[in-house]
């Protein structure tokens, strides 16, 4: 599937806000730093990423596959950047955002591997096998 970034990141918030035990739209929308969430959600239906009912939105299973790829690659470049690059918490979140996109599965799994399979995130954040996420 192409690259979008936009998408990905509305993949990344929903994935992010499930963890809050957030589905609701108007919080995803209210979320979102995407100004065209409506036209990302709508991009987001027709590839099957995403399901809504009138006021819910979840993943499917191929947008829970993306996502979860999504979220790990910037879950481990918070891990390098803090741990490894010691780069301050106010400059973490943005670089690993823009990090996310780039990481090929290669570069991806040796951070991983390099970091020592870390199980969370600088956050605490886990999946619910007590995983940072599968792969780890």
């Amino acid at each position: 599937m192409k690259y979008d970034e936009e998408r990905d990141e509305l993949l990344e918030l929903i994935w992010k806000l499930r963890e809050e035990r957030v589905q609701d739209k108007e919080t995803i929308f209210k979320r979102s730093w995407n100004r065209d969430v409506e036209e990302a959600t709508k991009g987001a239906l027709e590839a099957d990423l995403i399901s809504s009912s009138e006021d819910k939105i979840t993943l499917t299973h191929l947008g829970e596959e993306m996502a979860k790829t999504i979220v790990r690659r910037h879950r481990l470049a918070e891990k390098l950047l803090q741990e490894v690059l010691e780069v301050s918490s106010s400059e973490m979140d943005s670089t690993a955002c823009e990090l996310e996109h780039i990481l090929g599965p290669e570069v991806t799994e040796s951070i991983c591997a390099f970091l020592g399979h870390p199980r969370f995130c600088p956050h605490g954040k886990t999946d619910s096998s007590r995983r940072m996420l599968p792969g780890f």
